[in-house]
C-alpha cells in the first residue's frame, strides 16, 4: 500500500475475481488506456485461467497468441485438447521458439539503426 495523504492505495496489483484476467477492472482499464491490442499468453492452468483469459480476450476483439510450451495443467494429457480449443476459438498457438524465430526474421530485414529507434520509441 502506498500512502497518499491520509489515503492508502494499492500500487501495481491487478486482482481478478474469476479465471479470466479481464475480470480485473484495473487490468481491463490498463489495456484500454494503453491501446494494447495483442497478447501473448502463458500460464499454469490450461483448463481454467489460460482457457478463460484467452477465450475472453478473443471474444473482446484482441489478437491472442498462446505460447504452448509455456502453458501447463494438472493433467498433461489434456494439453493438446486445450491447444486445439484455443486455436478453434481464434487464438494463434505456437511454441516460444516459433515466435522468436518470426521476430528474428523481422529484425534481420531491418537496418540496425531502424531496430534501435523502434525500441527506443
Amino acid at each position: 500500500m502506498k500512502e497518499n495523504g491520509n489515503e492508502k492505495q494499492s500500487v501495481g496489483r491487478n486482482r481478478k475475481s474469476k479465471a479470466s484476467a479481464l475480470t480485473s477492472e484495473s487490468f481491463a482499464g490498463f489495456i484500454e488506456k494503453n491501446d494494447i491490442e495483442e497478447f501473448y499468453i502463458t500460464g499454469a492452468d490450461a483448463t481454467a485461467c489460460v482457457k478463460s483469459t484467452s477465450y475472453n480476450l478473443v471474444k473482446a476483439g484482441y489478437k491472442v497468441h498462446v505460447i504452448s510450451d509455456c502453458v501447463t495443467c494438472y493433467d498433461l494429457k489434456k494439453l493438446d485438447e486445450k491447444f486445439a480449443y484455443y486455436a478453434g476459438k481464434g487464438c494463434d498457438v505456437k511454441k516460444l521458439g516459433e515466435y522468436t524465430d518470426e521476430i528474428n526474421e523481422i529484425l534481420a530485414e531491418k537496418e540496425p539503426f531502424d531496430v534501435q529507434l523502434e525500441y527506443i520509441l
